[in-house]
């Protein structure tokens, strides 16, 4: 609904209204402005952003960890340990993606900060 050209912002804004019946005075009047500036489409960027302030005020920090094959079940426990005293975090949220073009080893991405011990960043520093 936040994307279709076909709707327009007061309807979309309609709508969540009614989708929501009980948000506060604070919300309603922020979503109103998103709707007179055309910015209700950037409500799930906002909400991205929001929840991940929440979370670093948490200290619960997002990890991506690339991987080429299924990790051994002992290593997992032991590298979200090493993960959490790396970053200082109370918690971490995983996310495993798999991507057999790395060959093996991991890359781990946190905070604009990429980790490559991957197999095929190796070969690249032996063909180059």
């Amino acid at each position: 609904i936040y994307n279709d050209p076909t709707y327009s912002e007061k309807k979309k804004l309609e709508t969540i209204f009614l989708i929501f019946p009980g948000l506060s005075f604070f919300m309603q009047s922020f979503l109103r402005i998103l709707m007179e500036r055309n910015h209700l489409f950037l409500i799930p960027e906002i909400a991205d952003e929001f929840q991940d302030l929440i979370l670093k005020n948490e200290k619960i920090f997002k990890i991506n960890l690339v991987i080429a094959s299924p990790l051994n079940k002992n290593f997992g426990p032991k590298l979200l340990e090493n993960l959490k005293k790396l970053t200082q975090a109370k918690e971490i949220i995983l996310q495993v993606i798999y991507e057999p073009k790395i060959l093996g080893g991991l890359i781990v991405e946190y905070n604009f900060l990429s980790i490559d011990a991957s197999i095929a960043k190796e070969f690249s520093l032996f063909f180059s």
